[in-house]
């Protein structure tokens, strides 16, 4: 039999840092190939996280069950994913 890996692997991330002008509530587009759930679970999933917030965690193909959704993904060859953060002062305008 088989064995299929059910453990989480350690996350992997990517640190960039970022300038902007003032502080507000911005998205964050993410653009992925388009790929299916082979499970039929959650999907694959990622996280999004800026000035140290909590991350926002989704789901990238959880809705391809649905025809209209991953007809769309290949209609435009990519899955696009959003999130909302609020930015933080940038380091130049801190105040000491």
């Amino acid at each position: 039999m088989k064995k299929i890996w059910t453990r989480a692997r350690p996350a992997q991330g990517i640190n960039r840092k970022i300038i902007t002008g003032s502080t507000r509530r911005t998205t964050v587009s993410l653009y992925f190939p388009p790929t299916l759930n082979f499970h039929n679970n959650e999907g694959l999933q990622y996280a999004v996280s800026i000035d140290d917030e909590a991350p926002q965690v989704f789901s990238l193909n959880k809705e391809d069950t649905s025809v209209r959704v991953w007809n769309g993904w290949m209609a435009n060859n990519c899955i696009i994913k959003k999130s909302i953060h609020t930015l933080l002062d940038p380091p130049e305008t801190k105040k000491q």
